[in-house]
């Protein structure tokens, strides 16, 4: 899915594609819908998030351009975080905004049609508590 990636402090936003990756670097992109990704909550919890354009997604691992499943602290709807909140970007649906929280950083998205961001919020938070359970 093609989402938009927004940069504290910059005005505009860079379209990048986010997906989910095994642990071994491999997974689909667009998501997890028939990507065949283990259920396992010890394979949820090496798997990562993964973002970039569509020509870095074999190194994306390797440019920082990933966040650990397992270090996802919440998923959050909205325009929440700081990044969300900058008076440049107040004329954004808060319904087509969210955000993958870590302790370090935020990953915050937008996408053209709020049931494409529902159905990322759903997805995370089920591979959020699957990775919890290991």
């Amino acid at each position: 899915e093609a989402f938009e990636k927004f940069i504290q402090g910059r005005k505009a936003p860079g379209r990048r594609f986010v997906w989910l990756s095994s642990a071994g670097g491999r997974g689909g992109q667009g998501g997890s819908r028939g990507s065949g990704l283990s259920t396992d909550p010890a394979d949820v919890a090496r798997m990562k998030l993964c973002w970039g354009g569509v020509n870095v997604a074999k190194r994306a691992a390797a440019s920082g351009k990933c966040i650990p499943i397992g270090s996802i602290l919440e998923v959050r709807p909205g325009k929440t975080t700081p990044t969300l909140q900058e008076p440049s970007r107040s004329m954004l649906d808060d319904r087509r905004c969210f955000s993958v929280v870590t302790k370090d950083r935020s990953l915050d998205l937008m996408h053209s049609a709020s049931v494409a961001v529902s159905e990322w919020i759903s997805a995370l938070a089920v591979v959020v508590q699957h990775a919890k359970m290991e």
